[in-house]
């Protein structure tokens, strides 16, 4: 695997390293994922932070993933969810109290640096750029423009278990959903009139005990 963050030319972090190829990557322990909410909070200021870690908040942020579960080496693939209870259709799995938004590529690039080359390789892999908001991403698929400068984007990773969630593979089937988002999405505000203001996911079926829980 080849992951690196390169902004203005130059290369912040490279993680092609054979370590990264190890489907047994460590599984870290809740005290990793405080420590960096923690430093992600301080890097992109309170204000601007999409997590909250005063008081109560802190064990919120913590138990973002709402259903019984853990996490499990997957053949072939390395750490994933699994339900270790039965998951009924369209109940919340997670409520998005752990996701991390940056803005700014700058706050991202000192938030890989300060968190060391290990953590940040599994943050790159975690990683993903999004839309700001469910009209950005209306826009951003209706938009046929090569020009999308009006559309606001953003790099988003859970800071929690919940980064360990995979996205189904081939011949596999995800059995989640977000509001709003997707024929699977739209069916579920139908049915439970969820917000499309938050990134929460569901159960888009019932998921069995022994189930991988994928995106």
């Amino acid at each position: 695997m080849d992951f690196y963050w390169q902004t203005g030319g130059k290369e912040v972090i490279n993680c092609f390293n054979s370590s990264l190829t190890d489907l047994r990557r460590p599984i870290w322990n809740p005290s990793v994922f405080h420590m960096m909410r923690v430093i992600y909070v301080d890097t992109v200021g309170s204000k601007k932070s999409s997590i909250n870690i005063k008081g109560v908040n802190a064990s919120i942020a913590a138990h973002a993933i709402q259903v019984p579960y853990e996490i499990q080496y997957i053949p072939k693939k390395g750490r994933g969810i699994v339900a270790t209870d039965f998951i009924s259709k369209h109940q919340l799995i997670w409520n998005a109290k752990d996701n991390a938004k940056f803005y700014k590529e700058s706050k991202f690039e000192k938030f890989l640096e300060r968190i060391g080359y290990d953590l940040a390789c599994d943050v790159l892999m975690w990683s993903y750029v999004e839309t700001c908001s469910f009209a950005d991403n209306e826009k951003a698929t209706q938009n046929n423009k090569t020009d999308d400068n009006d559309i606001c984007y953003r790099v988003g990773v859970e800071l929690g278990d919940a980064s360990y969630m995979n996205t189904a593979g081939k011949g596999e089937e995800d059995n989640v959903a977000w509001c709003g988002a997707g024929e699977k999405g739209k069916h579920l505000k139908e049915t439970i009139n969820c917000s499309t203001n938050n990134d929460s996911i569901y159960a888009s079926r019932d998921i069995q005990p022994g189930e991988e829980i994928m995106a």
